[in-house]
């Protein structure tokens, strides 16, 4: 009893505060605004995680026997392509990340002009 009289005390302000419309208004404005971001947060690790997966299959070879000391290997592994997808978002090193692929065959570029 002890217990749950000292949670719903400090629940009480919560739900008083609640009570108030513009507040109730404003609490349900940034609830189903976090919701949009997870939502697109979720979108983008998806968006990722196909890009990177079909970039383990397709590349992973090409990058094993670049000559580029740097960037080999980085499409060999899942976690390690997911990473290296996910900073190409940011646009940082993309041509670093694209030449080895284009080297090795021209028409490679549509992967990432569709990414």
């Amino acid at each position: 009893a002890v217990v749950s009289t000292q949670s719903t005390g400090c629940l009480r302000s919560f739900v008083f505060i609640l009570k108030i419309r513009t507040f109730y208004h404003f609490f349900m404005v940034v609830v189903k605004t976090f919701a949009r971001i997870i939502r697109t947060i979720l979108v983008i690790i998806l968006y990722v995680l196909f890009f990177s997966c079909f970039a383990v299959h397709v590349f992973g070879e090409i990058y094993l026997q670049s000559d580029d000391e740097i960037y080999k290997g980085e499409f060999i592994t899942a976690p390690l392509a997911f990473i290296r997808i996910f900073v190409l978002i940011t646009t940082e090193n993309y041509p670093d990340v694209m030449m080895p692929v284009y080297n090795y065959h021209n028409s490679t570029f549509i992967y990432f002009v569709v990414f």
